[in-house]
């Protein structure tokens, strides 16, 4: 019997080239409008609109490709092969002690290190930048790159690339180390957006590692909200402490 996802004939599931392409293409579009949307508001309050431009095609595109193509491949499987479906918002306890763990410590290394220092533009000009650069970071870059990563990416690579690795005492998925790289990847992309080459490539190892965290959760539940909302709350946690912080 052809197997989910490694079959010859492509109505039965996407392949592994199907899958990078949807992913190549979304972050192309999507440094694309950052770097269209940038040179207007940058050294202005609205800095974060080039990051709410951006993010756009990274929550539409994958979550169309992934109720037309992974969905129905998933279907016709059998949900007994996807990861376990998550229980909507009754998550356990160990969730809820990881969500705050995560903020928490985020939020402390950057009071800890911004302490006293200068407000930054968007915190100084007034209710709605603060606003905007709040729910992207708390909210829509968690939901966004998520998307992209864990039920575009991550879930179809569970049954393209499948077994596990050992190291130590983890037993680490393949599907969950490649996304967790890709997703590392994916943040090099920031040297476009004027960051400097040795920040970019510290963010980009700090984004696999938190990758590979986010992703072995994912591997165990299937909870593409609850491992956005992880995401949102370490970087999220950051931006309010700078608010909290600053003068």
């Amino acid at each position: 019997m052809c197997r989910f996802l490694r079959c010859e004939k492509p109505h039965l599931g996407p392949g592994l080239t199907e899958v990078l392409s949807i992913l190549v293409a979304t972050a192309a579009l999507s440094d694309l409008l950052a770097v269209l949307v940038r040179p207007h508001v940058q050294g202005t309050p609205y800095g974060v609109l080039t990051s709410w431009a951006s993010h756009g095609p990274q929550l539409l595109i994958p979550w169309v490709w992934y109720r037309l193509r992974v969905v129905p491949a998933v279907n016709r499987q059998g949900r007994a092969t996807a990861p376990p479906a998550a229980g909507k918002w009754r998550r356990s306890r160990s969730f809820w002690i990881l969500l705050f763990v995560l903020g928490g410590s985020k939020f402390m290394g950057e009071a800890a290190t911004s302490w006293g220092e200068p407000r930054p533009l968007w915190a100084s000009a007034g209710i709605l930048p603060i606003v905007l650069v709040l729910l992207f970071q708390g909210v829509m870059v968690g939901f966004s790159e998520e998307m992209m990563f864990r039920p575009a990416l991550h879930l179809p690579l569970r049954f393209l690339v499948p077994g596990q690795v050992r190291a130590g005492g983890l037993v680490l998925s393949r599907a969950m180390l490649l996304t967790a790289l890709l997703f590392g990847l994916f943040h090099g992309s920031n040297v476009l957006l004027g960051a400097s080459l040795p920040a970019v490539v510290a963010q980009s190892v700090a984004a696999t590692l938190v990758g590979m965290i986010l992703g072995s959760y994912y591997d165990r539940t299937g909870d593409y909200a609850g491992v956005a909302m992880l995401h949102n709350a370490l970087d999220g946690g950051s931006y309010l402490a700078l608010l909290v912080v600053t003068r």
